[in-house]
Formats: C-alpha cells, structure tokens, sequence
C-alpha cells in the first residue's frame, strides 16, 4: 500500500518571530489543507542549520528528510519548495528527490506571468499607491531564473497601472544608489518591502538595517524618506494560499515551471547525504568486492527532448571548452566547438573551429548541420546565439554546472545517449567515491573570500559558483554569501569581516588579470593589514581547475584545495 507525505522545504530562518509569523502558519495551513498526507519539514540551508543545532535546535536538511521519508516506506510525496524563484535552491531540493519512484514537486512563488499577476495584485492590496511615495520590492536574486521572474513581476505591476512600483534585488547592478535613479519623479518616501519568504537576516542586515551598507540607510542617504517593512511573504495569508494552490497542481514533473523547457545539469544527485557518508562507503567497499556499482541509480534517466535521438555518432556542436569536454567524456565526438577547446584530448583533426567562446559564429555553426548544440548561458553571446538556433529549429542543449551533482546528472544523461555507461562510472563513480571519502574524514573552519579577475573586471564569488561550494563542502564559510555588502569589493568591508583566506580565481589572459588583481587589492595599504595577508593565506588557484569546470577532474579540485587548507 501506498504511503503519501508532504514535504515543506524552505531556506529557513534563524529569526524565531519571522519563523513564528511564517513559516509556521504555512505548516499549520498545510497540514489543514492536506489532512491525508503526513508533514515534514526542511530547510536547504546549511548555514541556518547549523545556527539552530547550536542553540539545541535540529532542523533536517532536504536530502535528510528525503532518506527518512524512503526509510518509513513513503513512496509517493509531495514537495513544496517554499521558494519565491526557480533557482540553486530549487534544484537542490529537486536532486534530493531522487529515491522516490513518485515525487510531485511544486512550482515555486513565482514559476510564470500568472503567478507574477496574482502576486502583484495581492501585494498592490497590501501596499497601496502613497502620493509622493514609491513602492520598491527587493528579492534575494540568484541567476537568470530569478531575475527572469522579477522581471514578470515588474511587467505585472505596469499592467496594473502601478508605475510606482520597482522590483529590485539585492544583487542588483548598482544596489539601492542605482535604484535610485530609476524611481518616479517628484518621489519622497520609499516603502522598502522584501521579497523575500521570511524576514530573516537579509531583511534584518542587509535590506532594513541600520548599517549604512544597507538599503534603507542608503536610500535615506540619497535624501529619500524610507518606511522599511519587516515582513516577509509567508506572513500575508493570501501568498500563503498561492503556496497551498501550487501544492494542489503539482502534476508537473519535477516541479519545472509550466511550459518550461528542461535544462541540463540540474536533477537527480549522485553524491548522498553527508551525515550518511561513512555508513555509505563501508557500503560502496563491499559492493565494489562484489563488482557493483552503488552510486549510480540502475533505472535509465528520461531523457530530456533534446537528446531523444541522439548518439555517440551525432554531429555535436559545442560553445565551450567544459561544455566540449562533457560530450568527449561521455565517449562522443565534436564536429565543432569554440577555439578553447580545440585542444582537448579526444577532438579529432575534423574538428571545425567555429570562432571564439565570446563570439561563436552562428553561421558556422549552422553550416555543420548539427544534430545538437551544447552551450551555457552564462555569456550574452550565447543566449543570442541560442535564440537564433531556436529559431532554426536546431536543438539546443542548455548545461548549467554549479557542483560535482550537477556534472553527475549531465554525465549520467549523455552516457545514456551514447550507451557508455562504464565511462559514468569511469569519470564519475569513482571520482564521487574519492570525493566524498575526503570529506567525510576531514572538515576545517574559517572564513573566505573569493574574487576573479580579470583585465577589466572584479567580482566576488557566491556558494553558486563551483569553487566556493567545494570550499563551503570543506567547512570554510563565505563571507559574502548573506551580504550584499561585498558586491562592490569595498575594501573597507572586507576590511571588517577580515577573513582567513581569500581565494583569487584569473579569468581571461593570465598576466592581464594577475595585474589587474595587484592595482585593486594589492597596491592598497588595508589589503596587507588583512589578517589572510597577513598569515599567507591569499591563494590564487589555478584556472584548469577552477576557472574552467573540472569534469572528471573533481576530486583532483578537492583535494587541491585540502591540500592547502591542511598544510596550513
């Protein structure tokens, strides 16, 4: 017999009146709603978790409450990512989805342009037009998803006739100063109102704070009066509703947006839950004895549509190097990829260049006749380019690597399509067993800061860049990771948090970028009194591993950075 549960995942918060305004009326309204499933609760951030179990209280992560929910035979659930956007935190919780043969998962706030319309009528009844007011609605933000979705957002307000209101994020180019500019003329009060699920720390810090880094204080500092609302979105019962009606239609597989075409390199996981790793590698000794292979799920995965189809002989067109380097991996060939990957082992003489990874040619790409295109869309270029292949009707296969689990899932979908599954467990088993031995026996403390650089740009690193969440898997904590303080590199910030390592990642020319790092760091006096500085802890890693995607180089990556962080 069937067992149903439902599943309520959240980031969670530390702040117990937010939690209690919130989160816990969400629960109590679900459990009214669905009175034939059995609740549980998790939050996706580790952080958070963490905070709690040092003041007595254990919150389960996804992947935890996943492992307990299969261990007490459920077999079917539901999941709820009590998320305002598509994103990293989604994906997470969609991985940890993996053992259930039937696992409905709901979309989040703000999956479409109708989920954007209700939202922005229900919050346009809740914060009226004030004369000579603005309303400005600040996000967290976390990629394309994210901002894709606040745009709808704002779309949704102007059809409401609301030219008062500006959706913005915390990430936002420009921050608060930048917003500024953009608000109607004659504006003297500004509602600051998050949009975000709980008013946890970022409402608290980062967006209402007293700080002079924070919005409200920046805004008030542009000359603007500033009424700050300490209220996150679970608080208002009609989002609540919009949660509880995502839940009643979740038939959607895997909880992508309606209409949503898949994307690679977010899915099923391959690592398990680290709390279960020692039990798991006594396991994977004594099947490996016996000649199996315990970390890859024996059911094949759907193929998504673009690779229906699609074999080790078809005619493959990559945009970039770690793009190029996955479909050789999965005992492919490339009829063409960008000039930074031509010199990958296994691209063969016929290999046709079809311009550089900043500027592919479409027309050169066209004239191979691919059967299928791999691209990111971290470049503009290449979300040009994808859009005109659209048009095309040329398939476009969209790879988004931001952990090890990522390139697992993207390994485990082309060696399905080329039926080489002893290359999966070539370049991926093995290397997962590697990875997750290391860290189940070693685990350090501190903070960081992580930068790239390069010629003409400086930017600090977040937990969704590959490097950092290795760096977080060991233990360190990023600075940046719950501040949009460091955004702009001050150093007068980075001054203040003073973290134990700052890792440096080059992109671009090595020399160029290695000159640009010395003019904005080094030259200036407050970087050598840092205390990583200070104690030689200032790493600038090298880019065959950290700029560029490692692929079946993960553990290589982990144990780089073990390396450096036990020698010390």
């Amino acid at each position: 017999m069937e067992k149903g549960a439902l599943l309520l995942a959240s980031y969670g918060t530390t702040r117990d009146s937010a939690c209690s305004r919130g989160l816990d009326v969400l629960e109590r309204e679900l459990a009214e709603a669905f009175p034939q499933c059995e609740l549980v609760t998790a939050f996706t951030s580790q952080k958070v978790r963490r905070a709690l179990e040092a003041r007595g209280a254990r919150v389960a992560s996804v992947w935890e409450a996943c492992a307990a929910l299969a261990d007490d035979g459920f077999d079917d659930i539901i999941v709820l990512p009590a998320l305002v956007t598509f994103g990293g935190s989604h994906d997470a919780v969609v991985r940890a989805c993996a053992p259930f043969t039937q696992a409905r998962i709901a979309a989040p706030l703000l999956a479409d342009e109708r989920d954007a319309r209700k939202l922005a009528e229900v919050l346009s009844e809740r914060h009226p037009r004030i004369g000579g007011g603005a309303l400005v609605l600040v996000g967290h933000g976390s990629g394309e998803q994210a901002d894709a979705a606040f745009a709808r957002l704002q779309e949704a307000f102007r059809v409401l006739g609301r030219d008062d209101a500006l959706v913005s994020t915390l990430r936002a180019e420009g921050g608060a100063e930048g917003l500024a500019g953009m608000l109607p003329a004659g504006t003297q009060l500004v509602r600051l109102v998050p949009l975000l699920l709980t008013a946890g720390s970022h409402v608290r810090k980062d967006l209402l704070g007293d700080e002079a880094t924070s919005w409200a204080s920046r805004l008030r500092s542009a000359g603007f009066a500033v009424d700050c609302v300490d209220e996150g979105l679970a608080e208002i019962g009609a989002i609540r509703q919009l949660f509880i009606a995502h839940v009643r239609e979740s038939g959607c597989p895997l909880g992508y947006p309606r209409n949503k075409r898949w994307h690679g390199g977010k899915g099923v996981a391959v690592r398990r839950i680290r709390a279960f790793v020692a039990h798991l590698l006594s396991v994977f000794l004594v099947l490996g004895a016996l000649g199996c292979t315990p970390w890859r799920d024996e059911r094949p995965p759907e193929l998504p549509v673009q690779l229906e189809g699609i074999s080790a002989s078809s005619r493959v067109v990559a945009l970039s190097r770690s793009v190029g380097e996955l479909w050789l991996l999965a005992g492919g060939k490339l009829v063409g990829a960008t000039d930074d990957a031509l010199d990958l082992e296994g691209i063969s003489q016929d290999t046709a260049s079809i311009g550089s990874l900043s500027k592919p040619s479409l027309e050169q790409i066209v004239a191979l006749e691919p059967d299928l295109v791999m691209l990111t869309e971290d470049l503009s270029s290449h979300r040009e380019i994808h859009e005109s292949l659209d048009a095309l009707g040329i398939p476009v296969l969209v790879v988004d690597i931001d952990s090890f689990d990522d390139y697992a899932l993207v390994m485990e979908l082309l060696t399905e399509a080329t039926g080489r599954g002893d290359l999966y467990d070539q370049d991926v088993t093995t290397v997962a067993a590697e990875i997750d031995a290391l860290l189940a026996a070693n685990r350090f403390e501190g903070t960081y800061l992580a930068i790239r650089t390069s010629a003409t740009k400086n930017k600090v690193l977040k937990s969704d860049y590959f490097a950092c969440d290795m760096l977080d898997d060991l233990g360190l904590t990023n600075i940046a990771d719950d501040s949009s303080v460091f955004d702009e590199l001050s150093l007068e910030a980075i001054a203040e948090a003073d973290p134990d390592w700052i890792f440096v990642v080059l992109q671009g020319a090595g020399d160029d970028a290695i000159a640009a790092y010395r003019e904005a760091f080094e030259q200036n006096p407050v970087w050598s009194e840092l205390t990583a500085v200070c104690e030689g802890h200032v790493v600038i890693l090298p880019k065959d591993l950290f700029q560029y995607k490692p692929n079946a180089r993960w553990a290589e990556a982990y144990y780089y950075l073990y390396r450096i962080l036990d020698e010390d």
